[in-house]
């Protein structure tokens, strides 16, 4: 729980940095400083990134609990089966 609540600060904390970064023209542009600028940039690279690696944890998560799932059916019918009939 500490840690999720650590994770959260930072993010808020990142997300004021990133605001203050930002500057309105007279004409309602928004400006940054360029070394503003490679921080936004590197952040949004990796948060595109980052994307991708949650989508593929979730397809290897998926497929895991369906493995898991086919093992412990095949498992059990294995073990009643056995235990019915008196071998072990």
């Amino acid at each position: 729980m500490q840690e999720k609540i650590s994770v959260t600060k930072q993010a808020t904390a990142t997300f004021s940095e990133i605001e203050s970064m930002t500057k309105k023209t007279i004409g309602g542009n928004i400006q940054l400083y360029p070394s503003d600028w490679k921080t936004v940039s590197g952040l949004a690279k990796k948060g595109v990134t980052t994307e991708s690696d949650i989508s593929d944890l979730k397809k290897q998560l998926a497929t895991a609990k369906k493995t898991h799932r086919y093992i412990n059916s095949v498992g059990n019918g294995f073990w009643r089966k056995q235990s019915c009939s008196g071998k072990l």
